[in-house]
């Protein structure tokens, strides 16, 4: 989805008061860069402020044309700001950790493809190939998906914004999501510095990164093991041991007392309502021990 129309909307309408609060919250702009939104915090920041507007405008529009029917004046006012700072509050939320669960993603993507990234460069490097012209490959998109946006920012740095190559891969490396691809990146330029073999480097990083991936995947290998021991212990001998137990105790009749003690019950709860939560839960546990994909 392309939301550049939007972004320039915003920031036509609240950029000033967007670059104001994007100065003062640097802490939040930097958020937004090493997200690699591809747009300005000040754009992110207008994009936010003019969705709170509306969002909690509306809210408390609507809460107190529905609330009029049925509450007094001020009870209305008050579930209407109810819902206007609701509204705010939303906005807020929303817009600070759609950023923070892209660079998550981004430094899982990136942690994953390492051995890719420097076998890539490796092999670029000991054909006699530049760090720019690598990265400027790399920006293609059709190479290793998970770096390209960090390769399109390095070559627009050094085509729009006039910084040197290396320059431009040290900003990259203070904005990287990953802390291993910083330190990638810190050593790369060090590398050219010093007149060092960027090759070798590089193929270090690649034999070191693989080493990496092996542990990580190893440990990961043991901790689902054990994962899927507590799945069969929950969703397997679990169940049917709940379902014979409650059976006995609906054939000699049960609890007497409130429907929640009825074993009738009690099994469609577990069955219908408890077990399919307790699924969702075990399959988003999963998801995160996982790599990113």
């Amino acid at each position: 989805m392309n939301l550049e129309p939007l972004y320039s909307f915003a920031y036509s309408l609240l950029g000033r008061l967007g670059e104001k609060l994007s100065a003062k919250f640097s802490g939040f702009s930097e958020l937004v860069r090493r997200a690699y939104l591809g747009v300005s915090p000040a754009s992110y920041t207008s994009l936010m402020l003019l969705t709170g507007i509306m969002l909690s405008s509306a809210s408390f529009a609507s809460v107190l044309v529905l609330a009029s029917f049925y509450y007094s004046l001020t009870t209305c006012l008050i579930l209407a700001s109810m819902a206007f700072a609701g509204g705010w509050i939303s906005t807020l939320v929303i817009f600070y950790g759609y950023p923070t669960l892209r660079i998550r993603k981004m430094r899982a993507e990136i942690e994953r493809d390492m051995p890719f990234i420097a076998s890539y460069m490796a092999v670029m490097a000991s054909a006699g190939v530049n760090p720019y012209e690598i990265f400027r490959s790399l920006a293609r998109g059709d190479i290793i998906p998970s770096i390209t946006p960090i390769a399109t920012t390095i070559v627009r740095d050094v085509e729009l914004l006039g910084f040197d190559a290396l320059s431009a891969i040290l900003r990259a490396a203070q904005l990287s999501p990953s802390p291993r691809f910083r330190s990638f990146l810190d050593g790369m330029v060090g590398t050219v510095h010093t007149g060092s073999d960027l090759a070798a480097y590089l193929r270090g990083a690649m034999d070191e990164a693989l080493r990496s991936q092996r542990v990580r995947l190893r440990e990961m290998a043991e901790t689902l093991s054990v994962f899927s021991e507590v799945f069969i212990g929950l969703f397997v001998a679990g169940p049917i041991f709940i379902t014979i137990m409650l059976s006995l105790m609906a054939l000699v009749g049960g609890v007497s007392g409130t429907a929640l003690a009825n074993p009738a019950f009690l099994l469609a709860l577990i069955v219908y309502f408890f077990m399919p939560l307790a699924g969702i839960a075990m399959i988003v546990i999963a998801r995160s021990l996982t790599p990113g994909e």
